[in-house]
């Protein structure tokens, strides 16, 4: 019985070295677990600070695009051709029987050179009220020309359909109300 009693006294002491071992390895278990969740909170912090930056950074480069565009736009209006009318030359009297023989001149305001421009040009009479959409002939498209930055041209000859009556300038004419019809394709 003495070694039966030796022997369950070294397998209590074995099992409590086991359970002493177990211990230890528990807690060092559970230590390793806390420090693995303060890590993951930790990179869960720095994942959510990245996603943060990250839009802020979408946010600016949309920024940047917008900034960009306007800046192209700009440079693209100050730097394009801008045509206009820049004189009407009527060569003559304004009376009785004149058709009204003029020209248009207009000019490249603009900065850039304008390399296919067509300039379609009509004048014409309305005696009594302005209507309110002016019936307008326009005269066929002459040719291509280019226009250089500050250059100045005039179209050639046009002149009314038909002549001034003297009724026509009794109807309160102001310069029989002359409409101009300019388009610059």
């Amino acid at each position: 019985m003495h070694e039966g009693g030796a022997e369950t006294h070294d397998l209590a002491v074995a099992a409590g070295k086991q359970a002493d071992a177990a211990k230890v390895q528990s807690e060092q278990a559970i230590a390793q677990t806390q420090k693995m969740t303060e890590s993951l909170k930790k990179t869960g912090t720095l994942i959510g600070n990245a996603t943060e930056q990250t839009k802020a950074t979408n946010k600016l480069a949309q920024q940047a695009t917008r900034q960009n565009t306007i800046a192209a736009e700009a440079l693209e209006s100050e730097e394009r051709p801008w045509i206009g009318c820049e004189h009407v030359n009527i060569m003559a009297k304004v009376e009785a029987g004149s058709t009204v023989a003029n020209r248009l001149g207009y000019k490249n305001w603009g900065k850039g050179p304008a390399i296919h421009s067509k300039i379609l040009y009509q004048m014409a009479p309305f005696c009594g009220p302005f209507p309110i959409h002016p019936p307008y002939t326009v005269l066929p498209d002459e040719r291509p020309l280019s226009l250089m930055p500050n250059q100045s041209i005039e179209t050639k000859t046009i002149a009314f359909n038909t002549a001034l009556t003297a009724s026509d300038l009794r109807k309160g004419m102001r310069v029989c109300d002359i409409a101009v019809a300019l388009t610059i394709r």
